[in-house]
């Protein structure tokens, strides 16, 4: 950047005598670090919901920000915006899609210990995007189910399709035997071994 200088100014908008940036604190940071007396800024009137949401627009370009923490961000935003915004239109505002947007939502609602085998990076957002699909609108899944099937992700080295395989085995078992996973120590992969000795 010293030698090319500021590609993207930053953006603020007024605050009292001052102004707050609400796009490119680091950037702001890294020119400060290289002693410059004047930075680029463009200037915009926002309002504190269109700072918030300015706000994390940047975040999501950071690549040092975990998934589960970009998802969280985002649950509290569109939380304390209620049912202000459907999901497209919210989606439209982040410059994201939906359907990574839906993604992002789901893995926000997922167990702390799903959460964490992503941050800890155990297994992948990718690879875990087919938990959303365990279970049904009526039955939902425990927080001890996913767990389970997260773990057996995570031990099986299973990619985005043999993860989506394995949730659709586990939907297709008996109520009673996923009831059994719920309260047991019994592993899916223990599980999907007997019934399928059983079909043999």
């Amino acid at each position: 950047m010293s030698e090319v200088g500021l590609i993207n100014a930053l953006t603020v908008t007024p605050f009292g005598n001052n102004f707050l940036i609400i796009a490119g604190e680091r950037r702001y940071k890294a020119c400060k670090a290289l002693q410059w007396s004047e930075i680029p800024c463009n200037v915009m009137e926002a309002t504190t919901e269109e700072q918030s949401w300015i706000m994390l627009s940047e975040n999501l370009q950071r690549k040092d920000l975990s998934e589960v923490e970009k998802a969280e961000t985002i649950k509290e935003l569109l939380s304390s915006q209620g049912t202000k915004f459907t999901i497209r239109e919210a989606a439209s505002k982040l410059g994201i899609g939906k359907s990574y947007l839906d993604s992002l939502l789901n893995l926000a609602g997922y167990p702390t210990e799903v959460k964490a085998m992503v941050k800890s990076e155990k297994i992948t957002a990718y690879q875990a995007r087919p938990l959303a699909q365990l279970g049904s609108k009526h039955e939902p899944p425990t927080e001890q189910l996913q767990v389970k099937v997260a773990e057996h992700i995570r031990d099986n080295h299973l990619n985005y399709d043999g993860a989506k395989e394995v949730v659709q085995r586990v939907n297709d078992l008996p109520k009673g035997v996923r009831e059994i996973l719920d309260v047991s120590e019994v592993k899916v992969s223990d599980v999907i071994i007997a019934i399928t000795k059983l079909k043999t």
